[in-house]
């Protein structure tokens, strides 16, 4: 549909942008991929799961690499993964499970680390990926 077309050229026009300042447009480039995944998986038509899946992934590599180098986003990674966790779980089939509690189990890594520097903004996170770890468990 429409939404996922204009979510195609934002990325396209966030990746150009990336690709001339990496530092200023990685982060924005990573949400527009989100964003992209999110609105392929909303669509009826199973054919654009592989493409939302490739976009969530590259949405996590490029998240994975910013807070490598700073851990300021860290939470983004954390967010991507969670998109992630969520979509695999949702979309995937049983082949994707591995996957979905690895990727589960390191937002709750990311989220103890970021509540154990500042409790107050980031225990509610670290309480909210117990739970999805705990349902992604049982």
């Amino acid at each position: 549909g429409e939404s996922v077309a204009s979510a195609r050229e934002r990325v396209r026009f966030c990746a150009e942008l990336a690709a001339k300042q990496p530092a200023a447009y990685l982060p924005h480039l990573a949400g527009s991929l989100e964003n992209l995944a999110d609105r392929l998986f909303a669509q009826q038509d199973i054919a654009l799961h592989s493409e939302a899946f490739r976009c969530a992934k590259e949405a996590v590599r490029i998240n994975r690499r910013l807070a490598a180098a700073n851990a300021a986003h860290l939470p983004g990674l954390a967010s991507s993964l969670s998109d992630l966790v969520i979509n695999l779980f949702m979309q995937g089939g049983p082949e994707t499970q591995g996957e979905v509690l690895a990727c589960a189990r390191e937002v709750v890594e990311i989220h103890r680390k970021l509540a154990a520097e500042r409790p107050a903004a980031h225990l509610p996170d670290l309480a909210g990926s117990l739970y999805t770890l705990a349902i992604r468990l049982s």
